[in-house]
């Protein structure tokens, strides 16, 4: 195992072997490509230069041919030469003209000569050029071999580097374009194999992960091996991981993956402590009264107020401007901020939701500026968070800096909260008073026996607002128009009361097969009426079995005195007045303990089993049988026993009988409620089907399940699973449906237009009379008060209904509650409110900063 180099031997021996694959791989193509191209250009040059020779060649040859056939003639010349001079030897006497001939013909001869000497000279030339030209033949040819045979050779190695190369020589594929995954691998495996041959197969690891490392780190590439300083402090806050987590997975990963994908705890620390605003929040302790089991123990709770809610504000909305996440119009636009506050589990929270923002109701956006444990009522909000609601009424303007540039803005503040929020921020006295609306001061009744009824309720009576006298003083100081309607709690009321709960009631009249309430308060009144029927009934049969024994064991007592007569009674003190006293056969029975009464008519004092009553109807008796039946024997006491019991035997077959009927009628009724009966199956399918998958008995929908269930196409599939004929309310229902499906999307974050909220108004007048016919004896409650005449005026001031509400402090519970039960071993209250304030803090650094994870519909 070669020694573990250094990162800065790793990261050169990564860059020298890039460098020396890529110069070595450049250098032997290029050597090749001109090594070719060289011996192509000589063998073309050698191929053209034996063709012009081989010309010349010809040429020489046919001279050579035509000199030979010169030389032939010349002995033919010479002869006739030697004739010529013999001649004119023999003519020396000849005329002038045969001397001019003769002179002429030795001119000739010369010139012959000449000319033969040219020609031999020629011919030697010719010879010489042929075998210079045969000689540079066969060297030309030589040197072409040698040329072909090295180009060979360099093709034959040029073949053997395409080979060996990732590609084997073949065109590929790009890369960009692959889309098996099998294929993919293959290439990558070609390209390790050929590295592995590079650098070897003993370093070739160390290579590898060198290489990998080198590409991590380098910006160009887009491949990453371990998060930034960023990256780790998002996924310790989104994943929750505590320090001791966070240490064991580090060391875990670097186990198993031989490097930390995190960075350093230290650095995210310092992260989380840098973006936490714990020193901008008073935490205190109190101690409270809290129920636990039976008892009422006495524990401590922390109390978070925040120091300064405006230099809070101001901070956030500098992110926010800094992330381009403000949607101001102008510079004179106010600063919109809601004051909201929720109770959810045992613990009351207030937060400031920022306007002008695209998500708005994200709970990672929201500012905690207050949390105690207990309600949310007009005292406690007094008592624990005071202060936090003066820091609030002091802001009228805000300075920050925007874009780089320190601003001043107006702010707005409204209201948000459920029913009982808002009425004790603004001093009201709660739903149960007279006038239930905390916005006005219309008086209706919403309890049971003078409740007001919706078919009787008129929405259009004008109400004027409260004066100051009216309310206690109140802890926000806002304007009613400032206070917005709790739409998503009015909205799921509604549904839950007009949609979910007629349809289960229609579910239960279909399936029970007898006459039931439509209504589901009215089935759940008639259940809870047979079980106290069953009760009661139960009762009285338990109490006439015990009767019909007590009159048995009596009948035997009765049998026994009659046989014995009075010879062997032991008259004591245990003996009555009566003329037939039981008690001396009573010692062994239920009745040896019977308390005696004095007749109103004779003045005896006689045993109340001696009269034979055996119940608790003993108080009523005053006269004693002798006295009320004047009975002159034994047996017509015996008798009247007997028809005593008869008349109980008879009343308790009765009530068996009523007992039985009542149980299985109670049955029926239960079992529409515990057990899933057919149409209600269907419905529940059908919910399931849409994305509402709760058992319709809970009776609880969440803001996103509303929203699937009121879609016009799921609205087709929930009532098509009933008869079209099965109820009149059914097409109304469907109506409702429909409008309050309009209602949820107008509630979205854009801007209203006045024609727009012309058309919500149209809509409300129709929900509202179709609700009157299809539940004409429903209560009127404040929230669909709230909903038909205090909607419209809200949105035409504030010009929309979704932008802020309610809707992220719903979300924001089930984070503080993930946050309780994570931090439940921290004993110290204070330490443990620091640890959820120094975490929401961290929520809303990386909301601001745009690394928010949280998605809703």
């Amino acid at each position: 195992m070669p020694p573990k180099l250094s990162k800065v031997a790793s990261k050169h021996n990564g860059v020298k072997g890039v460098e020396a694959l890529e110069n070595r791989h450049e250098k032997i193509k290029r050597e090749l490509r001109d090594n070719l191209s060289d011996a192509i250009g000589r063998l073309t040059e050698s191929e053209s230069a034996i063709v012009e020779l081989k010309k010349i060649i010809t040429q020489k040859d046919e001279e050579i041919a035509e000199l030979k056939l010169t030389l032939m003639n010349k002995r033919d010349i010479e002869n006739q030469l030697k004739n010529a001079q013999k001649a004119l030897e023999s003519s020396q006497r000849s005329s002038e003209f045969v001397s001019n001939q003769v002179v002429n013909l030795h001119r000739q001869n010369n010139n012959l000569k000449d000319k033969i000497n040219l020609l031999n000279n020629n011919i030697l030339l010719a010879e010489r050029n042929k075998e210079e030209s045969i000689r540079d033949a066969v060297l030309a040819r030589n040197s072409e071999n040698m040329h072909r045979k090295k180009a060979l050779d360099m093709n034959n190695q040029l073949n053997c580097l395409k080979l060996q190369s990732p590609s084997g020589g073949t065109k590929l594929k790009k890369y960009g374009d692959i889309r098996k995954t099998d294929t993919k691998i293959s290439r990558v495996k070609r390209c390790l194999e050929f590295l592995k041959k590079d650098v070897g197969e003993d370093d070739f690891d160390a290579f590898i992960t060198d290489f990998c490392h080198y590409i991590a780190k380098d910006p160009s590439f887009s491949y990453k091996n371990c998060l930034s300083d960023m990256d780790s402090f998002l996924a310790v806050v989104k994943f929750k991981f505590s320090d001791t987590v966070l240490k064991d997975l580090k060391a875990f990963l670097t186990e198993k993956l031989g490097y930390d994908i995190f960075s350093s705890r230290n650095k995210i620390n310092n992260l989380r402590t840098l973006h936490s605003t714990v020193d901008d929040y008073e935490i205190t302790t109190k101690e409270t009264m809290k129920k636990v089991g039976s008892r009422d123990v006495n524990v401590k709770s922390a109390v978070i107020k925040a120091k300064d809610v405006s230099a809070l504000i101001s901070r956030r909305l500098e992110r926010l401007s800094e992330s381009n996440q403000l949607r101001f119009k102008s510079k004179d636009d106010p600063v919109v901020i809601a004051f909201g506050g929720d109770k959810g589990g045992s613990q009351t929270k207030l937060f400031i939701i920022f306007g002008y923002i695209d998500q708005p109701n994200n709970p990672h956006s929201l500012l905690l500026v207050g949390m105690y444990e207990g309600s949310d009522d007009y005292k406690s909000l007094q008592e624990n968070v005071g202060s936090v609601f003066d820091l609030v009424n002091e802001i009228s303007t805000l300075t920050y800096e925007e874009k780089g540039h320190e601003i001043t803005r107006p702010v707005d503040v409204v209201a948000l909260g459920d029913c009982k929020y808002l009425s004790s921020i603004l001093g009201h006295a709660g739903q149960s008073c007279s006038t239930p609306c905390f916005s006005c001061n219309l008086a209706w009744s919403c309890r049971a026996p003078h409740a007001t009824l919706l078919a009787d309720f008129d929405f259009s009576i004008p109400a004027n607002e409260y004066e100051p006298a009216d309310l206690k003083l109140p802890l926000l100081n806002v304007p009613a128009s400032s206070v917005g309607p709790p739409m998503l709690h009015v909205m799921l009321g509604v549904v839950q009361n007009y949609v979910l709960n007629p349809l289960v009631a229609l579910c239960n009249v279909l399936d029970y097969g007898y006459d039931l309430p439509d209504d589901l308060k009215d089935q759940k009144k008639m259940l809870r009426s047979l079980e106290q029927e069953e009760a009661d009934y139960e009762a009285r049969v338990g109490v006439l079995e015990s009767s019909v024994r007590s009159i048995d064991s009596l009948v035997e007592v009765v049998k026994k005195t009659k046989n014995s007569g009075r010879r062997n009674i032991d008259i004591s003190s245990s003996c009555c007045e009566s003329e037939h006293c039981l008690m001396p056969h009573c010692q062994n029975t239920e009745f040896r303990r019977s308390d005696s009464f004095v007749c109103d008519s004779c003045d005896k004092s006689i045993h109340y089993v001696c009269c034979f009553v055996i119940d608790s109807t003993v108080d009523t008796v005053s006269t004693c049988l002798d006295c009320r039946f004047s009975f002159e024997t034994f047996d017509d006491r015996f008798e009247a026993l007997t028809e005593i019991r008869d008349k109980i035997c008879e009343q308790l077959e009765s009530d068996e009988d009523v007992l039985k009927d009542v149980k299985i009628e109670k049955e029926n009724l239960q079992s529409l409620f515990s057990d899933t009966k057919e149409t209600r199956k269907r419905l529940e399918s059908a919910l399931d089907s849409i994305g509402c998958g709760h058992r319709t008995w809970y009776q609880q929908n969440t803001g996103n399940q509303a929203r699937k269930l009121l879609r016009p196409s799921n609205i087709e599939i929930v009532l098509a699973i009933f008869p079209a004929d099965c109820s009149p309310k059914l097409p109304l229902i469907e109506k409702i449906m429909h409008d309050l499906s309009w209602i949820m999307s107008f509630c979205n974050n854009s801007e209203k237009s006045d024609a727009e909220i012309d058309e919500l108004q149209d809509v409300l007048w129709n929900l509202e009379a179709n609700m009157k016919t299809a539940f004409p004896s429903a209560t009127v409650s404040p929230k669909l008060h709230l909903l038909f005449v205090h909607l419209v005026p809200y949105v035409r001031v504030h010009r929309s209904l979704g932008h802020l509400t309610e809707q992220g402090m719903e979300h924001m519970h089930a984070i503080v509650n993930t946050l309780n039960v994570r931090f439940s071993t921290v004993s110290n209250p204070e330490s443990k409110a620091i640890l959820i304030v120094k975490h929401l803090a961290n929520l809303n650094f990386l909301f601001d900063t745009n690394q928010s994870w949280f998605q809703s519909e």
